[in-house]
């Protein structure tokens, strides 16, 4: 590897010329944040308009934090799988 794609690392995880995971995890955390704060931002308005939820307020509500439960297992298959994959990453 050069020193200038040294130097674009995401954080917390290694990129190798084989394996880019560590953008993934970074670029889907940042989409995931702004998608709970749109979720968040579209809960509250509707509550304090209304009063009450509807049905597609729950489901957005619901998609929400399955899309929070997907990350954090693709984030945790991704960590444990780069150390069964690549011994010598881990060492």
């Amino acid at each position: 590897m050069s020193s200038a794609q040294e130097d674009l690392r995401p954080p917390l995880l290694p990129v190798t010329d084989y394996d880019h995971g560590a953008w993934v995890i970074t670029v889907s955390t940042i989409l995931l944040i702004l998608t709970i704060l749109a979720t968040v931002i579209t809960t509250i308005s509707r509550l304090k308009m209304t009063r009450k939820l509807a049905w597609n307020d729950i489901v957005l509500v619901l998609g929400c934090v399955g899309g929070i439960s997907d990350k954090y297992l693709l984030d945790h298959q991704a960590n444990s799988s780069r150390h069964s994959l690549y011994p010598k990453l881990s060492a």
